[in-house]
């Protein structure tokens, strides 16, 4: 998501907190236009997409909220490759 939503700062734990905290968080999601995902934010995504624990029902099991945000990066590099 951060990388998505070009969040300023190293990809961490940390980072994705301040990220999700902010007020414009949800806004940011749902007005998101996917035509902004380029080759450069998939590639960067590979590791992620290609592990085999970034699976929804996997991050269900941590948070339904972390569920939730694997689902819009799938769908959102899926919907960005068509």
């Amino acid at each position: 998501v951060c990388v998505l939503l070009k969040f300023p700062g190293k990809l961490s734990w940390e980072t994705s907190k301040k990220m999700m905290s902010a007020v414009n968080f949800l806004h940011q999601l749902l007005t998101y236009e996917y035509k902004q995902v380029n080759d450069r934010m998939v590639k960067k995504l590979d590791k992620y997409l290609n592990h085999p624990d970034f699976t929804p029902e996997i991050m269900e099991t941590k948070s339904h909220a972390a569920g939730g945000l694997c689902k819009w990066v799938i769908a959102l590099v899926k919907f960005s490759k068509v």
